[in-house]
């Protein structure tokens, strides 16, 4: 593969299991109805990057406190 960034995704959903036209009850054809079913799905991205990096990090003015005695507090810009 060429250097770079490749991006896509993972989609899972939860598809409901039809029953087949023959098996469905017979209904009463003088009423009107509607019937929603949601599909439920997450989608997870998937990034494969290719070739060297350069990514650089930098951290500065660091800073630990304890506020109200109790709760550890981290300072980073």
């Amino acid at each position: 593969m060429a250097p770079g960034e490749y991006r896509s995704h993972i989609y899972f959903r939860a598809v409901p299991n039809p029953k087949p036209l023959g098996e469905e009850e017979k209904k009463d054809t003088t009423k009107f109805s509607v019937r929603l079913i949601p599909v439920f799905g997450i989608t997870i991205p998937a990034i494969i990057r290719i070739g060297e990096s350069n990514t650089q990090v930098s951290l500065s003015d660091l800073g630990f406190s304890i506020q109200n005695d109790t709760i550890p507090v981290v300072q980073v810009k």
